[in-house]
């Protein structure tokens, strides 16, 4: 994995190698790098939430065009802001997630929401299987309390 450093740097690299160095805040990219650092450090992952950072960056701007908005100058609409790349860290690792557990089978949805629990719980993007093991178990064990209507 990479670390928050790496990962700026090579976001900057790549983002000046193709001249859209300009489209983003420098806080932007450290919020970034720093997202990823602290999840996988993965540059893959990195380089998709800039990419959908960019994309909302430019949905917000042509929101303001079509509204007729003069009041921002055009320079700031095109400009990838930290908002938008917390927006995309979210909806990329929500839209997996619900993805996965709304096409799954019951016992399959139980598996899934163990293990969006766990990674949540020690927010990373990885964890032991025995530990997904054991929350899997207690949500096991919540799921036939509600089911059982012969308790008191």
């Amino acid at each position: 994995p990479y670390k928050p450093a790496q990962i700026e740097s090579i976001l900057t690299q790549r983002l000046s190698a193709g001249d859209l160095s300009a489209a983003f805040q420098p806080q932007a990219v450290t919020m970034a790098a720093r997202k990823i650092a602290a999840y996988s450090g993965d540059i893959r992952r990195a380089l998709l939430i800039c990419s959908r950072a960019t994309e909302l960056c430019a949905e917000r701007a042509d929101a303001a065009r079509r509204a007729g908005d003069e009041a921002t100058p055009k320079e700031k609409e095109y400009v990838v802001t930290i908002a938008d790349v917390n927006a995309a860290d979210r909806g990329l690792r929500e839209s997996a997630y619900l993805g996965a557990i709304e096409h799954a089978a019951p016992l399959e949805q139980l598996v899934l929401i163990a293990l969006c629990a766990e990674l949540r719980a020690r927010k990373s993007e990885t964890a032991p299987l025995e530990d997904v093991a054991r929350r899997l178990a207690r949500l096991v064990a919540l799921a036939g309390d509600a089911g059982d209507s012969s308790r008191p």
